[in-house]
């Protein structure tokens, strides 16, 4: 950690994505908003399905969430966890909602969430 934040420190690149990513960003979705934008994007996937680049990432994808499953496996019940303990807390901490019809507290039908 403190070699990455002397790297940092010497060539800035936190300050650079800070600063120059976000109007990149932001002029990149501006433009796939356009027809053309929107033509080339799909031209883009296209390729990408055809050249066999989207399986391969997709590929890495799924066998790098199994790899990580098989040797850490609490981790991704754990993301998930504090992810909703985060989002309740950012929401205020109001009433816990529970699906309808799945044995959760409450009078939840199997139209609707029930509150706890």
């Amino acid at each position: 950690r403190n070699n990455i934040a002397k790297f940092d420190e010497k060539f800035k690149v936190s300050h650079t994505f800070k600063t120059k990513v976000p109007p990149v960003l932001s002029k990149l979705n501006e433009f796939r908003r356009t027809p053309v934008g929107s033509f080339l994007q799909t031209v883009f996937f296209i390729w990408m399905v055809f050249s066999g680049l989207f399986f391969r990432l997709l590929f890495l994808g799924l066998s790098g969430g199994i790899i990580v499953t098989w040797l850490f496996p609490g981790f991704i019940p754990g993301l998930l966890n504090k992810m909703v303990e985060n989002a309740q807390r950012r929401a205020g901490g109001g009433p816990r909602m529970y699906p309808g019809g799945m044995g959760g507290p409450g009078m939840g039908g199997p139209g609707g969430p029930g509150m706890g």
